[in-house]
């Protein structure tokens, strides 16, 4: 039987236990749409011509794994049933209104809410901004919902433009779905919020972004509001962020993040100025409201208790009301009011419910496919600051030993990330690999995981090594995948300076054996399949050679620059001359003593405008004076097209090119642009071919 057969198997066991537990009261009970945590039908109530409501009911199988942990954690339609039923006034309050809520039987919760005939915001929006009146008039009945539950003991914690309706007719918004929402006396606090299509609204949530544990509170919640207010007005968020990566970005997909990783505030500031600067004229009068309630500095953002009420008087006196309950907007009605006829608002609640697509009984034959790739994890692999690569499937912790000079240093400490060694000598590597918390759908952890261990342009050691058993019905569970040793006798090469690096390849068929389980193998989808998925790469001197020196950073995506720094304490050395290569395209440049010490800039790089989708490697080799290599290695880079790209995106991308020398040889709609590629299992092998060559008597 296909998934297909199956879901529409479920659909109707569904529809069937609806309707018994309904009542003969309602007619013509079908099915409108669903998500992927819920079914959304439709019934006429009383009479075959009856009031149209609108009849919520849990799915049975829910659409992803973590739509799964979700349900686990107690939300759903039950948990949304509760709130609204603690609501009596919602509709008056621009909250969507329960009207009857059936207790759970046979896992599956079933409630009757109001039918508003409208649209999503998010639907909206996607035509394009608001008028400013309108924008005022949503967030005005955003602010009068959130008061309301609010001062009730309530956080929402789903507010997002999907979950909001605008009503035909009135333009009024309404504010849906409480499956997600917590009482104030009960913060989860290792609970993410805010999912959707970026993933999560207000970056202070990401504890990795910060270094500290915070848990959501009003000011996360308005910062969600004002997100959706300025969008509404200026067509885009103010930030990116995405807490699997550990990515903040601005909406040119720039980092707003310092080297380790932590959130630039300054920039962050810049960045949210430079957006409230193109508000309309007629709504600049919100920008300190605005400004308040999404900077990421902690010292200016409303309080965490009282951030619903502060935001929302600051809001009033910016447009002259004195309250959020019927508030009296002048021309209520907008030039940019869509019509939705007949019952397809009620489609637009169904789509908000659930949060994942909107598909009919007709469309089912094309979920198959859909289905089975949404319910595997993602295994995405991400650079770091220090020029290694990270996932969010393992955290790869290593530390070297050096057995004969009784010196250690470890990747993950930054006073002693460096090694000092010499021919000959034992090193012990340590290798740990821990599970990050990811669905685990059978007994024992991840499958065998193959990589290896060697300094840059030599001999590789290749390990192998898995993870122990953890109980798989714990889908936050961490596990060891080792630690494991290895031992490397430093081989006897020049004295210099070195970069060792330990690498972890995503697993391919051929790495299992007839004893090993695949259960959890095929689970997961590697967004780059035998490619690196963690790396981590160290320092290290061998020797006593007169220059150290190693790169610290190369910058990709406008003007390429790349930074290299002195190590050892090393004193200020002599000129040095820098070769780069992309071997594919026969780039070559050559930087002779170089003015600018360590920095070579983007003016003295200049990478190629290439105007198609290419793979190659960024070489570099800096020599003394005398031509002796004083360090070199090789990044794995990509030229890709950037998706997406609007016309201002690419203008203003244009200009920082010619700003840093380049001729814009991008035009139209297609722009391409250089980014970090992920080693493959041959990079090794490439490493030591490249040092063969440039370790030739040069010339």
């Amino acid at each position: 039987m296909t998934d297909n057969q199956t879901q529409e198997q479920e659909i109707e066991h569904v529809r069937e236990i609806v309707a018994r537990r309904i009542g003969e009261n309602f007619h013509n009970l079908r099915l409108a749409n669903f998500g992927g945590m819920s079914y959304v039908f439709y019934a006429n109530h009383g009479t075959p011509d009856g009031e149209l409501r609108v009849i919520k009911a849990d799915r049975i199988t829910k659409a992803s794994p973590r739509l799964e942990r979700y349900a686990q954690r107690g939300c759903g339609t039950a948990r949304d049933s509760r709130i609204l039923a603690s609501l009596p006034e919602a509709r008056k309050h621009h909250i969507v209104r329960l009207l009857h809520y059936y207790p759970e039987e046979d896992g599956i919760a079933i409630s009757e809410l109001d039918h508003i005939d409208g649209e999503t915001l998010e639907e909206k929006l996607s035509k394009g901004p608001l008028v400013p009146g309108h924008s005022q008039l949503v967030l005005t009945n955003l602010l009068d919902a959130a008061n309301y539950y609010s001062q009730r003991g309530f956080l929402h914690r789903d507010i997002k433009p999907e979950n909001i309706i605008i009503e035909n007719g009135t333009d009024e918004a309404y504010l849906l779905d409480f499956g997600c929402s917590s009482e104030k006396s009960c913060p989860q606090d290792r609970n993410l919020t805010t999912y959707g299509k970026r993933i999560i609204a207000d970056p202070l949530l990401v504890e990795k972004l910060t270094g500290i544990k915070r848990i959501y509170s009003e000011d996360s919640e308005i910062h969600c509001l004002a997100e959706i207010g300025v969008r509404s007005l200026v067509g885009e968020y103010v930030y990116r962020c995405n807490p699997d990566l550990g990515m903040l970005s601005d909406n040119n997909l720039f980092s707003l993040l310092n080297k380790d990783g932590t959130i630039n505030v300054k920039t962050c500031n810049t960045v949210l100025d430079s957006i409230l600067e193109s508000l309309p004229k007629e709504s600049r009068k919100l920008a300190p409201a605005f400004r308040r309630a999404l900077t990421l500095d902690e010292t200016l953002r409303y309080g965490r208790d009282s951030a619903i009420a502060e935001f929302t008087q600051d809001f009033l006196n910016a447009i002259g009301l004195k309250s959020v309950e019927n508030p009296r907007i002048k021309e209520r009605r907008f030039s940019r009011r869509s019509v939705v006829l007949g019952g397809l608002g009620a489609l637009a609640l169904a789509s908000a419910i659930g949060g994942v697509g909107v598909y009919g009984v007709s469309r089912l034959g094309n979920l198959e496919r859909e289905r089975e790739e949404a319910l595997k994890y993602k295994v995405v692999p991400d650079w770091k600051g220090n020029l290694g690569v990270q996932s969010n499937l393992i955290e790869l912790e290593t530390s070297i030993y050096d057995v004969t000079g009784k010196k250690s240093a470890s990747v993950n400490d930054k006073t002693t990330n460096l090694v000092e060694t010499c021919q000959g000598d034992k090193l012990e590597i340590g290798i740990k690999m821990t599970e990050k918390p990811f669905p685990k759908t059978a007994v024992g952890g991840l499958p065998k995981l193959v990589g290896a261990v060697y300094i840059e342009g030599f001999d590789k050691v290749p390990f192998r090594n898995w993870s122990q058993s953890d109980k798989p019905e714990d889908f936050f569970s961490e596990g060891y995948a080792g630690p494991i040793s290895i031992d490397l006798i430093v081989p006897n090469i020049p004295d210099g300076c070195y970069t060792f690096a330990v690498d972890v390849y995503a697993p391919i068929e051929s790495d299992f054996d007839e004893h090993d389980s695949r259960d959890v193998y095929k689970s997961l989808r590697f967004q780059e399949p035998g490619r690196v998925i963690a790396r981590d790469r160290i320092p290290i001197i061998i020797g006593k050679p007169e220059i150290k020196v190693a790169l610290d950073r190369i910058g990709l995506g406008l003007g390429e620059d790349a930074v290299f720094k002195r190590i050892g304490g090393a004193k200020e050395e002599s000129k040095l001359t820098y070769e780069f290569n992309i071997p594919g395209i026969g780039f070559n440049r050559v930087i002779g003593e170089t003015k600018n010490g360590y920095h070579i800039y983007p003016g003295e790089m200049k990478f190629p405008n290439l105007k198609h989708e290419t793979r190659d490697m960024f070489q570099y080799v800096v020599r003394d004076k005398s031509g002796k290599i004083a360090t070199f290695g090789m990044i794995p880079i990509k030229n890709v097209k950037l998706e997406n790209a609007n016309e201002s995106q690419i203008g203003f991308l244009t200009r920082m090119k010619e700003f840093f020398g380049f001729a814009p040889e991008n035009k139209g709609t297609d722009y391409y642009i250089w980014q970090y590629d992920f080693p493959g299992r041959d990079f090794p092998d490439k490493l030591k071919e490249f040092y063969t060559k440039i370790s030739a008597p040069h010339k």
